[in-house]
């Protein structure tokens, strides 16, 4: 005897075994996929946390003598900013490392204007010596006393007063050490050179005043 379901039975039948195969089907397709996304998001994760590391150590190098210029450090700095890695310790050593900067980049600053001035000064007293000279040979050359205290008015304009004083550098030692002449005041030695009609050469560099005029000036005797 041949045993049959009735006919609606074997449709719902039908129907649930084609339904168990779609969802089979579609589980085997959609599984494997799942499982690529969480492994692509697990590698992008480590790939995030090798990123933050990095950023982490160079930060750190940054505020230590690594060889690197102020300028250098200034751009790695921005580099790692424009990660954008909103990470809360990259954060705190980002503002840590620019507070940093931002001292030894006033620093910089403040030697560049230092050595533009002192280059200026150096300037200043190079030509303030050479007009110097200059009035030296024409007192010491002048036709007469007249012509001799006419150049001395105009030499004493390039000092601060006419008592700045005039040191004479008679011998130098082997370690740099200076035996000095008699001091005089760049008046009596002016009219010195009025008298003997000649004169000594700079030895030094002339110190110069906030007006540039001379406030000190060393020679060597010949």
């Amino acid at each position: 005897m041949i045993f049959s379901f009735p006919t609606n039975i074997a449709a719902v039948l039908r129907t649930n075994l084609m339904l168990a195969l779609v969802v089979f089907s579609v589980a085997m397709v959609v599984s494997p996929g799942c499982s690529g996304r969480k492994k692509a998001e697990q590698a992008a994760q480590e790939q995030r946390d090798k990123t933050i590391q990095g950023a982490l150590s160079s930060l750190k190098a940054l505020m230590t003598d690594n060889g690197m210029t102020v300028p250098q450090k200034r751009a790695e700095w921005n580099r790692i900013k424009n990660l954008n890695l909103n990470h809360a310790e990259v954060d705190e050593w980002l503002d840590k490392v620019d507070a940093f900067l931002k001292q030894e980049e006033q620093r910089m600053a403040e030697e560049k204007l230092e050595s533009e001035r002192l280059a200026a000064e150096k300037e200043k007293a190079k030509k303030s010596f050479q007009n110097l000279l200059t009035y030296f040979e024409r007192i010491a050359n002048a036709s007469s006393v007249d012509d001799a205290n006419r150049h001395i008015q105009e030499a004493l304009g390039l000092f601060s007063s006419a008592q700045v004083p005039v040191l004479i550098v008679i011998s130098t030692g082997a370690n740099g050490s200076k035996d000095y002449d008699r001091p005089t005041t760049i008046r009596k030695y002016l009219d010195y050179i009025k008298d003997q009609r000649k004169y000594e050469r700079q030895a030094e560099p002339l110190k110069l005043d906030e007006q540039g005029k001379i406030k000190e000036l060393e020679l060597i005797k010949q």
